[in-house]
């Protein structure tokens, strides 16, 4: 699905709000280490490859744009386990 409105919003609410789904971002705001904090939503869609055409799109018709994608729902698999 891709977003007609540019309300910029944080990761973590943009998270909050696409529950399960990846997510393209284009980026307005950084913390002062260069990671992205805030954005606003182009498309969203629950299969990433969906998002593949959009990006594409943009970053065709926008000189130097920076964009993230991302998937807002659980990152580790229920039966993995993860030692640091």
């Amino acid at each position: 699905m891709s977003c007609n409105h540019k309300d910029i919003h944080t990761l973590k609410e943009i998270e909050k709000s696409y529950a399960d789904q990846w997510v393209l971002v284009q980026l307005t705001d950084f913390d002062k280490y260069g990671n992205p904090v805030k954005g606003f939503v182009i498309a969203h869609n629950p299969e990433r490859d969906a998002l593949m055409q959009p990006r594409k799109q943009l970053h065709r018709q926008i000189s130097g744009i920076r964009t993230y994608t991302f998937y807002t729902g659980s990152k580790v698999p229920e039966n993995l386990v993860v030692i640091l």
